[in-house]
Protein backbone atom coordinates (compact mmCIF):
# COMPACT_ATOMS: atom_id res chain seq x y z
CA UNK A 1 0.00 0.00 0.00
CA UNK A 2 1.25 3.46 -0.85
CA UNK A 3 2.25 5.31 2.33
CA UNK A 4 0.57 8.63 1.54
CA UNK A 5 -2.75 6.89 0.92
CA UNK A 6 -2.30 4.79 4.08
CA UNK A 7 -2.10 8.00 6.13
CA UNK A 8 -5.24 9.42 4.45
CA UNK A 9 -7.11 6.15 5.01
CA UNK A 10 -6.25 6.18 8.71
CA UNK A 11 -7.45 9.78 9.02
CA UNK A 12 -10.75 8.98 7.28
CA UNK A 13 -11.43 5.83 9.27
CA UNK A 14 -10.43 7.48 12.54
CA UNK A 15 -12.66 10.44 11.76
CA UNK A 16 -15.56 8.07 11.14
CA UNK A 17 -15.24 6.43 14.54
CA UNK A 18 -14.64 9.75 16.34
CA UNK A 19 -17.70 11.40 14.77
CA UNK A 20 -19.93 8.39 15.42
CA UNK A 21 -18.76 8.32 19.05
CA UNK A 22 -19.45 12.06 19.37
CA UNK A 23 -22.93 11.50 17.97
CA UNK A 24 -23.67 8.79 20.50
CA UNK A 25 -22.40 11.00 23.33
CA UNK A 26 -24.69 13.77 22.06
CA UNK A 27 -27.75 11.52 22.16
CA UNK A 28 -26.79 10.08 25.54
CA UNK A 29 -26.28 13.50 27.09
CA UNK A 30 -29.59 14.75 25.71
CA UNK A 31 -31.41 11.75 27.19
CA UNK A 32 -29.67 12.11 30.56
CA UNK A 33 -30.25 15.81 31.08
CA UNK A 34 -33.39 16.21 29.02
CA UNK A 35 -32.19 19.27 27.18
CA UNK A 36 -32.27 20.03 23.48
CA UNK A 37 -35.00 17.67 22.39
CA UNK A 38 -34.92 19.17 18.91
CA UNK A 39 -31.23 20.11 18.72
CA UNK A 40 -29.60 16.85 19.86
CA UNK A 41 -31.15 14.60 17.18
CA UNK A 42 -30.24 17.14 14.50
CA UNK A 43 -26.67 17.30 15.76
CA UNK A 44 -26.59 13.49 15.83
CA UNK A 45 -27.77 13.36 12.20
CA UNK A 46 -25.12 15.88 11.18
CA UNK A 47 -22.40 13.89 12.93
CA UNK A 48 -23.56 10.66 11.27
CA UNK A 49 -23.48 12.28 7.82
CA UNK A 50 -20.02 13.76 8.44
CA UNK A 51 -18.80 10.42 9.80
CA UNK A 52 -20.09 8.59 6.74
CA UNK A 53 -18.40 11.12 4.45
CA UNK A 54 -15.18 10.62 6.38
CA UNK A 55 -15.47 6.84 5.98
CA UNK A 56 -16.11 7.15 2.24
CA UNK A 57 -12.97 9.28 1.96
CA UNK A 58 -11.04 6.74 4.04
CA UNK A 59 -12.25 3.86 1.84
CA UNK A 60 -11.28 5.88 -1.26
CA UNK A 61 -7.76 6.32 0.09
CA UNK A 62 -7.61 2.66 1.07
CA UNK A 63 -8.63 1.55 -2.42
CA UNK A 64 -6.28 3.96 -4.21
CA UNK A 65 -3.43 2.98 -1.91
CA UNK A 66 -3.98 -0.65 -2.81
CA UNK A 67 -4.02 0.14 -6.53
CA UNK A 68 -7.76 -0.38 -6.99
CA UNK A 69 -10.49 1.72 -8.58
CA UNK A 70 -11.83 4.73 -6.69
CA UNK A 71 -15.31 3.22 -7.02
CA UNK A 72 -14.46 0.98 -4.08
CA UNK A 73 -14.97 4.11 -1.93
CA UNK A 74 -18.70 3.43 -2.10
CA UNK A 75 -18.11 0.63 0.41
CA UNK A 76 -17.95 3.40 3.00
CA UNK A 77 -21.69 3.89 2.63
CA UNK A 78 -22.20 0.43 4.17
CA UNK A 79 -20.57 1.52 7.44
CA UNK A 80 -18.45 -0.90 9.43
CA UNK A 81 -19.34 -3.84 7.16
CA UNK A 82 -18.08 -1.90 4.14
CA UNK A 83 -14.93 -0.98 6.03
CA UNK A 84 -14.23 -4.64 6.79
CA UNK A 85 -14.68 -5.52 3.11
CA UNK A 86 -12.40 -2.62 2.09
CA UNK A 87 -9.72 -3.77 4.51
CA UNK A 88 -9.87 -7.28 3.05
CA UNK A 89 -9.41 -6.10 -0.55
CA UNK A 90 -6.20 -7.38 -2.15
CA UNK A 91 -3.19 -5.09 -2.40
CA UNK A 92 -2.18 -4.80 -6.06
CA UNK A 93 0.89 -2.66 -5.42
CA UNK A 94 3.72 -4.91 -4.22
CA UNK A 95 6.27 -3.22 -2.01
CA UNK A 96 4.12 -0.17 -1.36
CA UNK A 97 5.38 1.96 -4.23
CA UNK A 98 3.59 2.64 -7.52
CA UNK A 99 5.24 1.32 -10.67
CA UNK A 100 7.48 3.81 -12.47
CA UNK A 101 6.05 5.27 -15.65
CA UNK A 102 7.97 5.68 -18.89
CA UNK A 103 8.69 9.40 -18.41
CA UNK A 104 9.44 9.46 -14.69
CA UNK A 105 13.16 8.63 -14.79
CA UNK A 106 16.03 11.09 -14.59
CA UNK A 107 16.78 13.21 -17.61
CA UNK A 108 19.60 11.84 -19.85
Amino acid sequence: MIASFRHRARLGIGGFFALRFAGLITLWSASQWGGGEDGAPRLFELLVVLGTASLVWGCWALAKGKGLSAWWALLGLAGVVGLVVALLLPDRIPGGEPAATAGSGPAP
